[in-house]
C-alpha cells in the first residue's frame, strides 16, 4: 500500500511545482470604496507571461524607453481579471518598470478585446475619477493623481476592437504624463 501512496505524493508534488512561477504569489488589490478604485487597484493578477507575449509584443522595448524618456527594464506581461464598479473583464497587461533611477517614468499597458468581456463585446466603462477627453480612440478618459513628488496618469481609450488602458508614473507633471500615456496607447493601437 505504501507504493501507491508514494506515487500519489509524487504526482501531487509535480503538479504543484508546475504551478509555480518566477514572480511568487499572485496578489489581489482591494479597496474599501470601489467607486474610488483605479484600474490597477481593482484587478487581480492571475498569470505571468514571458516578455515577448501579448501585449508587450505591441510595443518594443526601445519604443517604450523613447516614450518614457528614460531607460526601462524589460516588459513584464500579466493577465488580470478586473472588477471595477461591478463591471468585469480580463486585461492583458505589460509593465515596463525602472529600478535604477530615483524618479523615472514607468509605463503600463493593458489591452482587452471582445472575447475578454462576458458578453463578447468590447466595453468602455468610464475611468473612475476620470474626465472624458478627445483626440484619441472613439472614447477616452484621463485621470491624474499627484502624491508629493510623483504623479500617476491613467488613460483609458476605447475603440470598436479594443479597450486600451495606459498608465504613466513619474514626476508630477500632468501634461507630460498624459503625452506619454497617449503615445503608449497610440503605439499599441497601431499594432492591433
Amino acid at each position: 500500500m505504501r507504493r501507491p501512496m508514494s506515487v500519489v505524493v509524487l504526482v501531487l508534488v509535480l503538479v504543484l511545482s508546475a504551478c509555480g512561477g518566477d514572480n511568487g504569489d499572485a496578489t489581489a488589490g482591494t479597496t474599501s470604496d470601489p467607486g474610488d478604485a483605479t484600474p490597477q487597484d481593482s484587478e487581480e493578477a492571475t498569470t505571468s507571461l514571458p516578455d515577448d507575449e501579448f501585449p508587450c509584443s505591441l510595443v518594443s522595448h526601445t519604443e517604450a524607453e523613447q516614450i518614457a524618456g528614460n531607460s526601462l527594464d524589460p516588459g513584464d506581461a500579466l493577465t488580470n481579471n478586473i472588477d471595477e464598479n461591478g463591471t468585469q473583464w480580463v486585461a492583458q497587461e505589460c509593465t515596463w518598470p525602472n529600478f535604477q533611477e530615483e524618479t523615472p517614468v514607468e509605463l503600463t499597458l493593458q489591452v482587452s478585446r471582445a472575447d475578454d468581456f462576458p458578453d463578447g463585446e468590447v466595453g468602455c466603462p468610464p475611468l473612475p475619477a476620470g474626465a472624458e477627453i478627445t483626440g484619441i480612440g472613439d472614447t477616452a478618459y484621463w485621470a491624474f493623481t499627484e502624491a508629493g513628488d510623483s504623479g500617476v496618469g491613467d488613460l483609458r481609450v476605447c475603440t470598436a476592437d479594443a479597450l486600451i488602458s495606459t498608465r504613466a508614473t513619474g514626476l508630477p507633471d500632468e501634461a507630460a504624463l498624459q503625452a506619454k500615456a497617449k503615445a503608449l496607447a497610440e503605439t499599441a493601437m497601431a499594432q492591433l
